[in-house]
């Protein structure tokens, strides 16, 4: 009897996970052992063409990451309680790889700790000893850095800084709506220490997610104010800082990469994030995805803290 209650005690610890994993009430949690549908871990723009997603095909233990895009695209979009870890990233290639591993990870992060350390970037590099950076970042870091200023809405402009050659992606991750290069840097050290110079001046270094669905909602962008903005912040740092900088006059846009269908006139927030929901994809604007659902709202949702949750089926 007391061997049989052992047996029993064991295969309920055993089996009693994958019960409440396969229940009918959970069925979200089910659906990435099924492998329905790809997995969302990451996203990107093609300039005038629109947004696209970085996508994981999980089958038969291998797993086949492409790109696809989405400007105009029906697509019915799962979330579910576990989140798969996005992979790593090669900072010097810049070409992303899935997790060998496809670990299931904690919902706050969104990398387990093997694709963590083999992408090996930290932001806080100037604070830390250069024996304690990664080989790759130390590489990375030597390499051309620019300081740029983005613009949100009129009043919020960060300053921030991006490797050269990833400056226009950096900036539509984002969701900036206009930017001008400061300062192009020979390392990412320079870049750095101009950025803080920046800072005390009174500009942001940090944009909270949160806002910028608000300021899309609420703000609609206007070109002229955007443009003349940068330029008295940029004329505010140069009679400050002009003998650490120089003059680059672009002003990059980039309405007609968020939105290559036209700017919609109106926007709703969701209050939270449906764990189903379909549309139609009219645009997108840093990780904010633009869905317009069957009521005809155009409906706002944030993606980026969802990522390796999300399956998309496209139809």
């Amino acid at each position: 009897m007391a061997q049989s209650m052992l047996i029993g005690s064991y295969l309920y610890k055993t089996m009693m996970p994958l019960f409440k994993l396969l229940n009918q009430d959970n069925i979200h949690a089910a659906i990435p052992s099924s492998l329905l549908y790809p997995l969302v871990v990451s996203y990107g723009f093609v300039p005038q063409q629109g947004p696209y997603w970085v996508l994981d095909e999980m089958k038969n233990n291998h797993t086949k990451r492409y790109t696809e895009p989405l400007q105009g695209k029906q697509v019915t979009i799962y979330q579910f309680a576990h989140s798969y870890c996005t992979g790593s990233y090669n900072l010097l290639t810049m070409q992303s790889s899935p997790c060998p591993r496809k670990k299931v990870i904690s919902s706050q992060q969104q990398k387990c700790r093997y694709c963590k350390k083999t992408t090996g970037f930290h932001p806080a590099f100037d604070r830390l000893p250069h024996k304690h950076l990664s080989p790759q970042q130390q590489s990375y870091n030597q390499l051309p850095h620019d300081v740029y200023l983005a613009y949100f809405i009129p009043g919020i402009i960060k300053v921030g800084i991006a490797y050269h050659h990833r400056l226009y992606t950096r900036l539509l991750e984002q969701g900036a709506q206009a930017a001008l290069v400061i300062q192009e840097s020979d390392n990412a050290y320079e870049a750095r220490k101009l950025e803080k110079a920046i800072a005390t001046l009174g500009l942001q270094e940090k944009i909270k997610k949160h806002q910028k669905a608000t300021w899309l909602a609420h703000a609609p962008y206007q070109s002229a104010v955007a443009r003349e903005q940068l330029i008295k912040t940029r004329e505010k740092i140069y009679s400050q800082l002009g003998d650490r900088i120089a003059y680059i006059p672009t002003i990059y846009e980039f309405q007609s990469t968020y939105w290559p269908s036209g700017i919609p006139s109106h926007v709703s927030i969701g209050p939270y994030f449906p764990s189903k929901v379909k549309g139609k994809v009219i645009g997108m604007v840093g990780s904010l995805l633009a869905l317009k659902t069957s009521s005809s709202k155009c409906l706002l949702l944030e993606t980026q803290p969802r990522l390796g949750k999300l399956l998309v089926e496209f139809h």
